[in-house]
């Protein structure tokens, strides 16, 4: 694998830390401050799902390069 490669896979293992990450912390309510600025359980359950799919998409990415440069 060439260090491009290799920064990639980085990168996109960074990225789907993050999108998990932003799951874990709305679901447990840590992103807001004050009541005026939380959103209603369906807008929350919408953000988590999102960040959920984008890092289920990256990993299924992430598989596949990793897959590819072990055949």
């Amino acid at each position: 694998m060439t260090n491009v490669s290799n920064s990639y896979l980085a990168w996109l293992e960074q990225e789907i830390n993050v999108a998990e990450g932003i799951a874990v912390a709305v679901e447990n309510g840590m992103l807001w401050f004050g009541a005026e600025v939380r959103p209603d359980e369906e807008t929350k359950a919408a953000i988590i799902e999102e960040y959920r799919l984008k890092a289920s998409a990256l990993r299924e990415i992430l598989d596949r390069k990793r897959h590819r440069h072990m055949i």
